[in-house]
């Protein structure tokens, strides 16, 4: 079974995750942030996402406008999970605690340039190789039962 994709981005400031997502139908989701080490080019030290949010959650609308600005980001870890309701939101640590909950959405970068996306829409895994083969990025695999058995979101 398909758990969903890995890819490994640059090591570099670039738009990378509106170029992961701006194709998706993700849109309509409530997103839940955990405002790690993600940067504006601008200035290192300043945060991509708000630490001031309710329990750092945004409006697709939020998200979108943040990932989509002019400047160039520095990600350096980076936890998204998309909700279709705000009151779905909890805390996930594992793969496990994912296919139990009502996250339809993770996005999780690792160390730069480590990314590992789950979507509980199959078609989502499918159009996301897609998207990481279009932009260039390497080491790109589905993430399955075999080559990912234990896999911790924290």
């Amino acid at each position: 079974m398909k758990r969903g994709i890995m890819f490994n981005i640059p090591n570099a400031r670039g738009k990378f995750l509106y170029e992961i997502l701006h194709d998706l139908d993700i849109w309509h989701y409530i997103w839940q942030v955990d405002p790690v080490e993600s940067y504006k080019e601008i200035e290192i030290g300043e945060t991509l996402f708000p630490s001031s949010s309710e329990d750092h959650i945004l409006t697709s609308k939020e998200l979108s406008e943040i990932i989509s600005e002019g400047e160039n980001q520095y990600l350096i870890f980076v936890d998204l999970k998309g909700y279709r309701k705000k009151e779905e939101v909890r805390d996930i640590r594992s793969y496990e605690d994912y296919l139990e909950s009502e996250c339809q959405f993770v996005l999780i970068i690792v160390d730069t340039t480590e990314v590992y996306v789950f979507a509980k829409q199959p078609e989502l895994n499918e159009q996301l190789f897609k998207i990481a083969k279009r932009n260039g990025y390497k080491d790109i695999k589905y993430l399955t039962d075999e080559n990912a058995p234990t896999i911790r979101f924290e």
